[in-house]
């Protein structure tokens, strides 16, 4: 029993500095990962971030990872990463659009779209919603997405909100919200051969704005056909 006693406070002692040049350690690669961040190396500070994680692993550090990865269209990790955070914190809202963007990045629509809907549940945002909407339109989920549509219309935020789309000739142009929403209901009802639906609809699209070019190209193929 007495030896125990004796070898207790070595233990302690040891744990106490292994402890303290752990800590020494982390803060040398926080300078680090600052550093690499002036300097605009992004792969010293992953790795920086790494050698962080690995001896202090919690949710910020793995947001910081995660869009890392992003910032540098690496999408996979950026997915894998994301992942990891939410089984820190599943409520990490900054997180769960993360890793709907990325599938969506990656071509796994109907994954970014569960994700999407995952997310609207509880941030509620029309941005969310508008996405979900988009996405339920590329997947040939028509009636899904004019729903959404419709909810997107009554959303008082809309009204107002405009979005930057990029002309043919690759400048941007500033699009009314509520004319995005018609033009997307008229892409439905063309998918669905309703033609002269599909025109009306892109009609209403560019009494709002005009100038909007995908809904002047759209309805102009419409008018093209027989």
């Amino acid at each position: 029993m007495k030896k125990q006693i004796f070898i207790a406070p070595i233990i302690l002692t040891i744990l106490s500095s292994v402890y303290a040049q752990a800590q020494d350690y982390v803060q040398q690669q926080r300078q680090v990962f600052e550093m690499a961040k002036a300097f605009n190396d992004p792969l010293v500070a992953r790795t920086a971030l790494y050698n962080i994680i690995t001896l202090e692993k919690n949710s910020l550090l793995l947001d910081t990872l995660a869009l890392y990865y992003y910032q540098y269209q690496n999408y996979t990790s950026s997915l894998l990463v994301a992942q990891e955070a939410l089984k820190y914190n599943t409520d990490n809202n900054l997180m769960r659009e993360l890793l709907a963007i990325s599938y969506e990045e990656l071509g796994v629509k109907d994954k970014a779209l569960a994700e999407y809907e995952t997310l609207y549940l509880k941030n509620n945002s029309f941005s969310t919603l508008y996405k979900i909407a988009f996405l339920q339109y590329q997947l040939k989920r028509y009636v899904e997405a004019s729903t959404s549509l419709d909810i997107l219309f009554q959303k008082k935020e809309t009204k107002e909100e405009k979005m930057i789309f990029t002309k043919l000739d690759k400048t941007t142009q500033e699009v009314h919200f509520h004319s995005v929403l018609h033009y997307i209901k008229g892409l439905i009802a063309s998918e669905q051969n309703k033609i002269q639906e599909a025109k009306q609809i892109f009609l209403k699209s560019l009494e709002i704005t005009p100038q909007f070019e995908q809904a002047q190209i759209s309805l102009r193929e419409l008018q093209q056909k027989k």
